[in-house]
């Protein structure tokens, strides 16, 4: 069991590995030992060598044999390292991979990254190890973000960035149009629209839309912060980092700023991490 970063890793060096960071977001990690779910593999009648031995990134895995580097062109002899999931390599992308550091990455998902200096669970949130050795994590993904944002655009076919005097809308949206990820998980939830009036106009709901990411990014911060005190700057990164009234709302809700990346993405982080 491993997922595809590993999975090339392994094709590229004949070693399987798995990061912990990833690894950790699929619970098939005994985070007390370290080590293999002996207990929920046995309870589910899994044979254990099903599950590669496990490392932390930057860890070396091996070098590119020569089968490796005919299929793919690589030379014979390159190092490779362990890797792990996009939102890691954002997170080393902005140098955000120590205790306190808060990521939020506005993509077509919100993803969230909160490192911590030990290991915390929280009911909805993936909890784990993060990048580097003896940092952990809690974070996960929301089921909205840009692609919702896109949606709301779509129908409404204009667009009314200048109306921010109109706010608040008093329109409480739900914008759970594919189910609700991070820290529902519930894929039969709904969207709802609550507060239209006769009076309500297409900015108010264009407005509502960016306002309903600002809520729920502000719910996402309280529930961390019931468990661990988070920090007043979000470092932000993602292509709705372009929408600056969407960042500026987020921050008025909130009540945190936001330092925002651009032109970094989980390339560069993972060229750091190489």
């Amino acid at each position: 069991f491993v997922e595809s970063n590993n999975f090339v890793t392994a094709r590229l060096t004949g070693t399987a590995r798995w990061d912990f960071p990833t690894a950790a977001g699929t619970r098939l990690v005994d985070f007390q030992t370290m080590n293999i779910p002996e207990k929920i593999l046995s309870d589910n009648g899994l044979d254990q060598g099903k599950i590669p031995d496990f490392s932390w990134p930057t860890a070396k895995i091996g070098e590119v044999h020569h089968t490796a580097a005919t299929a793919t062109g690589l030379k014979a002899g390159t190092t490779v390292v362990q890797g792990a999931c996009d939102i890691n390599a954002e997170a080393m992308a902005i140098g955000a991979i120590n205790p306190g550091d808060l990521v939020f990455v506005y993509g077509s998902t919100i993803s969230s990254l909160l490192t911590i200096e030990r290991y915390i669970t929280l009911k909805g949130f993936n909890p784990g190890m993060s990048i580097l050795e003896n940092t952990y994590r809690l974070g996960g993904a929301s089921s909205s973000g840009a692609r919702f944002i896109d949606w709301m655009d779509q129908l409404i076919g204009e667009s009314y960035l200048n109306n921010r005097a109109d706010l608040p809308t008093g329109i409480l949206i739900l914008p759970y149009l594919d189910g609700a990820r991070v820290p529902f998980d519930n894929p039969l939830a709904k969207g709802v629209f609550f507060g239209l009036q006769r009076k309500t106009e297409k900015k108010d709901l264009y407005l509502a839309a960016r306002e309903a990411i600002g809520y729920e990014v502000g719910l996402l911060l309280d529930k961390l912060n019931s468990v661990y005190p988070v920090s007043g700057t979000i470092k932000a990164m993602g292509g709705l980092t372009n929408d600056q009234a969407l960042m500026q709302m987020i921050s008025d809700i909130t009540g945190k700023k936001q330092k925002v990346y651009k032109g970094i993405d989980a390339s560069f982080g993972d060229a750091l991490l190489a």
